[in-house]
This record gives C-alpha cells, structure tokens and sequence, in this order.
C-alpha cells in the first residue's frame, strides 16, 4: 500500500486542526488540503524526497515513500504545520463589540510546541534524515503540553 495525500492530511488534521482553525488556516480541505502542502513537502525534502511541484503534493509525489518513512513525514510534517500556525497566529485578532481576543498570545507557546516537536523529531528519526533539523540535537525526548 502505498502512502497517500488523504491519508495524510487526515492524520495531520487530527494533530493540528484545533490550532489551525484558531490561526485562520483550512482545517476542512482533505486530500489536498493547501495549508498542509508545504508542510508535506517540506517533510519529504528533508528526508531526501522530491515533487514534481514546490507548492503541491501530490500521491504521485508519495508513491516512492517507503513504509519505513511514514511516522518520519508526518513527524516533520506536523512541526512545520506547527510552525506555519504560530506564523499564522501572530497575524489574527477578533474583535466583537467589547470583546477582543488575540490568537497572537497564543502564538509563542505554539512556537515552543513546535520546537520541542523539531528536537523529538530529530533524535527519533536520525537516521532518515538527509539534514540536520536541530543544531545539536542531543538524545533526551522532551515532552510538553500546551
């Protein structure tokens, strides 16, 4: 079976979807999903891949990702889609009569999500990758929640 777009956007929609409604990014698009292509690509690129297209992926781009590199690409897929969020939510603020929020306080945290997901990322798939992600990326997993 060979890894597909659907398959991907689904899981990474189930990791970041919340974060990026709030960012203003498309949570409902799958199997295509725009704000998840160069996040995807991104993913591939770094694990020695190519695409045809620097701004889509396509199942003709994944049809040579071997089932060793799946958890890989949706690993760094999500790190960049966490990061393309925290860019994103500096940008947003809602404002309804008195009310007022700002997504941008949300933002730094978000960022750091992001980093500790990089490191976790670099330690637990070294041996795919074709650059280095972290300068200096030791062994200890890190974990955080937001």
């Amino acid at each position: 079976m060979a890894l597909q777009r659907y398959s991907l956007d689904t899981v990474l929609l189930r990791r970041c979807a919340p974060l990026m409604e709030r960012a203003g990014m498309d949570i409902t698009t799958v199997g295509g999903n725009p704000d998840l292509d160069d996040p995807i690509a991104w993913a591939l690129r770094v694990l020695g891949f190519s695409t045809a297209n620097v701004e889509t992926v396509s199942d003709a781009d994944l049809s040579t990702v071997g089932v060793t590199y799946w958890d890989a690409v949706l690993d760094l897929a999500e790190v960049r889609c966490l990061e393309s969020v925290a860019a994103n939510l500096s940008k947003v603020s809602a404002r309804v009569g008195n009310l007022q929020q700002q997504h941008g306080e949300l933002a730094p945290r978000v960022q750091k999500l992001a980093d500790t997901r990089r490191r976790n990322a670099a330690i637990t798939h070294q041996a795919l990758l074709t650059i280095p992600i972290v300068p200096g990326a030791g062994s200890d997993i890190l974990l955080e929640a937001l």
